[in-house]
């Protein structure tokens, strides 16, 4: 189980062109310039807006390839009918592409923005996978803080406040055409930001690494991606100006999206939906601290897979479960799920909102059902009270 054949078959494509330059955004820009794309629409985090950094690399991309609108987002997990209501705001405009710039939400409203330009109706009715039938408008996403992948998924999620539910409007109409990864841009992200998103790609890497459906060069891909976003993550988040490290989670975001798009995810990403939406965690915390829970369970089951992931890492603990829950603990990580919101009377319908993520779910090596997600909280409850 823990083991690939190089004679196993697979396929792995990245149609996103990644252009990566550490203080490099200005040569960067100049490959979309070499394109038709002008005149485009700007989605931003309101929090970055500020930095320097980006003032300048907006000024000049108003120069090169011209701005026509911007709309600065603020606030948690972005919705549908957020989604609707940011769309109104250009019926001013007719924008020829989309650059989104900030982390994760961002990305993801302004992939979906780029699809509703040219696809009517409102967003649900694009809930689901390849509902679009027209092609979106060119999307170049900017990401400012390492950890999500949305800067090259084909997925952009958001919550349907009327279900209760998190789900994403996915297909090749939201992969963007360009991911510019400059990891200069993350050195002003608040110290939770970075925090919450490198645990985010840990998650990602490893839940990509043990899925059904990974290959050799998923896991490849899987495994390098955990190694530098677990190495680097103490540097990252005690030097907050120290740009290597960042430049270290910024790849380690990449090759774990690269990975998670060819393997899947698992229990930890299922588990961290429902608590966003209904506790409003930001998402990796939300999957992380489900993630060394779920990977002893696993080892229980009999299934080691997990271990591979450390094997090369300088570490005095033993196995997998222990290595992640010591390094939660060093950088800080939240850990009390009661005062996030997931009290024992809540247990019940956490569990049927994680079940809906069967697809998550059966990707796991080992069965993972109703009693491994209770197993999970109560397990995580215990370990609060020791």
């Amino acid at each position: 189980m823990n083991k690939f054949s190089e004679f196993n078959p697979f396929d792995f494509s990245v149609p996103t062109k990644i252009l990566y330059a550490p203080n490099g955004n200005h040569t960067m820009l100049k490959e979309i310039e070499s394109t038709e794309v002008r005149n485009v629409a700007v989605v931003i985090d309101k929090g970055v807006q500020k930095n320097s950094g980006i003032k300048c690399f907006l000024d000049l991309l108003d120069k090169k390839i011209g701005i026509c609108k911007i709309i600065s987002y603020e606030g948690g997990e972005p919705t549908y009918d957020g989604l609707d209501k940011i769309h109104s705001e250009f019926s001013d405009v007719i924008p020829k592409g989309v650059f989104a710039i900030g982390g994760g939400s961002v990305m993801d409203i302004g992939k979906a923005i780029a699809v509703l330009q040219t696809n009517p109706g409102p967003a649900l009715k694009y809930r689901g996978f390849n509902k679009a039938k027209k092609k979106a408008l060119p999307i170049i996403t900017v990401p400012t803080v390492a950890g999500t992948g949305s800067e090259i998924t084909p997925n952009a999620s958001f919550v349907d406040d009327r279900a209760k539910i998190k789900l994403g409007i996915n297909g090749e109409c939201v992969r963007p055409q360009y991911a510019m990864i400059d990891p200069s841009f993350s050195l002003s992200c608040p110290k939770q930001a970075v925090l919450s998103s490198a645990v985010d790609s840990i998650v990602h890497s490893t839940e990509a690494y043990v899925a059904k459906k990974a290959n050799s060069l998923s896991r490849f891909f899987a495994k390098e991606g955990f190694v530098l976003a677990c190495t680097s993550l103490e540097q990252a988040i005690s030097e907050e100006k120290a740009l290597e490290p960042r430049c270290k989670l910024a790849l380690a975001s990449l090759f774990a999206a690269l990975a998670m798009m060819h393997s899947g995810t698992g229990p930890a990403a299922a588990m961290s939906y429902p608590m966003g939406v209904r506790y409003s965690v930001p998402h990796g915390f939300a999957g992380g601290i489900f993630l060394p829970f779920v990977a002893q369970i696993t080892r229980e089951s009999g299934c080691e897979i997990h271990q591979d992931l450390i094997t090369g890492i300088e570490t005095k603990n033993s196995n997998y479960p222990q290595f992640v829950s010591a390094l939660w603990a060093r950088v800080g990580m939240p850990n009390d799920i009661e005062k996030m919101g997931l009290t024992t009377e809540e247990n019940n319908a956490f569990v049927e909102d994680t079940l809906k993520l069967s697809g998550a779910l059966e990707q796991h090596p080992v069965p993972f059902e109703k009693q491994q997600i209770l197993m999970v909280i109560d397990r995580m409850r215990k370990s609060r009270k020791e």
